[in-house]
């Protein structure tokens, strides 16, 4: 049937017909006429998304195409099926393509050239689709290609042209954006901030029971505040009260997250603190936890989640997700599945589905555990112990940053009551956790310190 078609075109053959659809074929050799078109548009600045995207898609289409399909279907000539076309072609002094037949190059790259520049130009692109289907009909004219090979050509370059117009359009907007708020932010004195997500139980929440003094902006830092959709510099107390339908809270548990209770002091300042000064990186606080919590509480699906991630979410949209560098989460709790008796292989399980969930939804680059201090004082501390030490081990999403809370519980001066810690204890636990958490973003090694817990270490041997 198709070389019937072909047979059909061949009765147009005449000397003035033949010379027009030489120039189309010659045109479209190798997407000449295509290349030019992009390169034009490559010189003018207006122009120029057009250019590199219509380029990028020519590039596309040679690979998918020519290298690809072509190789894979591997379909003969209709010239070798059909001697009178192979004449033709020798008549005309016309090469004999040595390449497979099925889909037209020709057809594909300006078909694909087409959609591309119909996207950019509207009507003013839209007539490059009569040379387009001049070119694909010259391959018909000369018996190089069956109609499905043009037709096929035809639909396959359309479709990588309209596809690389509209999500190149998409990233190349998205990318000068990007430049543009760089440019902006040195012109204005701003740099680039590491966000962190601050999460877990009453330790992360803040428990101290008074305000530090001096109280200073940490420098180079600051806080977000979902209530008011505000960005002010990180000080004490951080945190808000935030109710479970993302109203302003009463402050007590039936809350969903909580911030620092009466005011009060917490490990996030200085944690930034140490972080800014040791990375010379400016830093976003983002506080979303809350005491007497299990890991469960914390787990995708449920209103705690939805809330943080929005407000992390909305973090981002604040200070502009083009001024962020990074995005970590600094994660301490615990002591509240150590008082429920939960599993060692439940807890890390657990974990590491939040982990990985705020990785997923978040981009969350890595999980850093301040290692949980004994609360229970018994033996159901440790496989929340053992699982955290587990899961930073096995997993390097997951980065153990200090065990000193354990030996901070063991000493005098670092509680405000029952394994809550004082101001103290967060100034050591901030100065150590957010300097080994700027030596990790600058890919540098750290030691941990030694088991703080000789019992814990027995409690292993004997498993």
């Amino acid at each position: 049937m198709e070389i019937g078609i072909l047979q059909a075109i061949a009765a147009l053959h005449c000397p003035f017909l033949t010379a027009v659809m030489l120039f189309f074929t010659y045109i479209g050799e190798w997407g000449a006429a295509c290349i030019a078109a992009a390169i034009v548009l490559l010189c003018f600045k207006k122009t120029r998304k057009a250019g590199i995207v219509t380029a990028i898609a020519l590039l596309a289409d040679f690979l998918i195409v020519n290298v690809f399909l072509k190789n894979v279907v591997a379909r003969q000539r209709p010239f070798e099926e059909e001697p009178a076309l192979c004449a033709f072609l020798e008549e005309i002094g016309y090469p004999l393509p040595h390449d497979r037949s099925f889909p037209s190059g020709h057809a594909a790259v300006t078909f694909c050239c087409a959609a591309s520049l119909t996207y950019f130009f509207k009507g003013r692109g839209a007539w490059s689709f009569l040379a387009a289907f001049f070119i694909a009909f010259s391959r018909l004219y000369l018996g190089v290609h069956y109609p499905t090979d043009v037709f096929a050509g035809a639909a396959i370059g359309g479709a990588i042209g309209l596809a690389a117009a509209y999500f190149g359009n998409k990233l190349y907007d998205k990318a000068e954006r990007a430049l543009s708020a760089r440019k902006k932010g040195k012109r204005e004195g701003k740099t680039m901030k590491d966000v962190f997500l601050f999460t877990g139980q009453s330790n992360m929440q803040g428990q101290t029971g008074s305000l530090p003094q001096p109280n200073e902006p940490v420098k180079g830092a600051w806080e977000y505040r979902f209530l008011s959709d505000t960005i002010k510099p990180l000080c004490h107390p951080v945190g808000e009260n935030i109710s479970y339908d993302g109203e302003e809270g009463r402050c007590d548990l039936s809350d969903a997250l909580l911030g620092a209770w009466e005011n009060g002091g917490s490990l996030v300042p200085y944690f930034c603190d140490a972080y800014c000064k040791k990375s010379g990186r400016e830093a976003l606080a983002v506080h979303a936890a809350k005491g007497s919590t299990t890991v469960s509480y914390w787990q995708k699906g449920g209103a705690p989640y939805r809330l943080l991630t929005e407000k992390f979410r909305a973090a981002e949209e604040k200070i502009g997700k083009e001024n962020i560098a990074r995005r970590y989460a600094v994660f301490l709790q615990g002591e509240s599945d150590a008082l429920e008796g939960t599993r060692e292989e439940e807890y890390a399980r657990l974990l590491s589905a939040f982990g990985e969930a705020l990785k997923a939804d978040l981009g969350i680059e890595a999980f850093f555990v301040i290692r949980v201090g004994r609360f229970a004082n018994d033996e159901r501390d440790f496989p929340v112990l053992a699982a955290q030490e587990k899961l930073c081990r096995e997993n390097p999403f997951f980065v153990m940053l200090t065990r000193a809370t354990g030996e901070l519980l063991q000493k005098d001066g670092f509680t405000f009551y029952e394994g809550h810690y004082n101001n103290l204890a967060f100034s050591v636990l901030g100065e150590i956790a957010g300097g080994r958490a700027a030596a990790f973003a600058a890919g540098e090694a750290f030691a941990l310190e030694k088991e703080p817990y000789a019992e814990f270490t027995a409690w292993l041997k004997r498993k």
